[in-house]
C-alpha cells in the first residue's frame, strides 16, 4: 500500500518510501487512508486493528 509523500522522492534503490505491506487480514483497514503519510496512517489502522480484535471483557463475563 502507499501512502502521500512526505518528502521529495530520493534517488536510491531500495525499499519505496511510503510503501507498507500487509497481510490479507489488516489491508482492509487501509481503505481511505492513502491521502495521509505512512506514519499517520499506521496510527490510524493500529486503532482500527484494535477495536476490530476480540473484547477483552465482553459483557457476558459480568457476573
Amino acid at each position: 500500500m502507499r501512502f502521500r509523500p512526505t518528502a521529495p522522492p530520493l534517488d536510491h534503490e531500495g525499499h519505496p518510501e511510503n510503501a507498507v505491506w500487509f497481510c490479507k487480514d489488516h489491508v482492509r483497514h487501509t481503505e481511505g487512508k492513502t491521502h495521509m503519510s505512512a506514519v499517520l496512517a499506521m496510527v490510524h489502522i493500529r486503532a482500527a486493528v484494535r477495536r476490530a480484535g476480540p473484547n477483552p471483557w465482553p459483557l457476558t463475563s459480568i457476573p
